[in-house]
């Protein structure tokens, strides 16, 4: 997949979730210039992003992270899984918070 092509997913993906790019900037600390790069095609998809992405947009494990390109197949399968197990350790972080409002 190309970076154009990998751009218009994850446009497709944020309007599809009703986000303008500065709500999803918000969401995962991407900065402007580097969120409409991605989006263009101008530059490409990190591991790290797609992680960060794939929670915002509230995509399946490893959906995004796919898209990044030339990472070998078996550390793509070890990252995957780090990256599920500290997506679940945030998402236990931040109920655990929900739960216990600040007084």
């Amino acid at each position: 997949m190309t970076n154009a092509e990998i751009g218009r997913t994850l446009t497709e993906r944020r309007k599809a979730q009703k986000l303008t790019q500065q709500q999803l900037r918000a969401l995962t600390g991407i900065s402007q210039g580097y969120m409409s790069e991605l989006e263009t095609g101008k530059k490409s998809l990190s591991l790290g992003v797609a992680s960060a992405l794939e929670y915002a947009l509230e995509a399946k494990r490893g959906e995004l992270a796919r898209l990044v390109p030339d990472l070998p197949p078996t550390l793509r399968s070890r990252i995957e899984d780090m990256l599920e197990y500290v997506s679940r350790l945030t998402r236990d972080v931040l109920t655990t918070r929900s739960a216990f409002p600040a007084t």
